[in-house]
């Protein structure tokens, strides 16, 4: 039997958008689907031919295939964008006069929204 294919990164939440890689037992070729459903040789799956990008969240599933073997278990993984907690241009407080009050977020990608309320 091969083994499992490998991911590049570790399954988890990541703050910047990412790029997953798989590597596999020489000569085998690898399928995968983002459904959660089980890659097979010929009829689910597609073909692994370079780095899938995370930009929200990515449900890998991936099997090695080489013929006249059996095929790998599936590894899985779930990769998840999620952005960076906002952090504020000056320290929250009462203030006596009035005050410019920035956003920013270590999130390349992400959008910043607020309310008053």
């Amino acid at each position: 039997t091969l083994a499992a294919p490998v991911f590049s990164v570790a399954p988890g939440d990541y703050n910047n958008p990412l790029t997953v890689s798989l590597s596999a037992d020489s000569g085998a070729f690898i399928r995968y689907t983002t459904d959660g459903s089980v890659p097979t040789a010929r009829s689910n799956g597609s073909d692994y031919t370079g780095p899938l990008s995370v930009v929200d969240v990515l449900n890998l599933r991936a099997r090695a295939f080489k013929w006249g073997r059996s095929p790998s278990d599936s590894a899985i993984g779930i990769f998840s964008l999620v952005p960076a907690p906002p952090t504020f241009s000056v320290t929250p407080g009462t203030y006596t006069s009035e005050i410019l009050v920035g956003l920013t977020t270590a999130t390349s990608a992400a959008e910043l929204r607020y309310t008053l309320d």
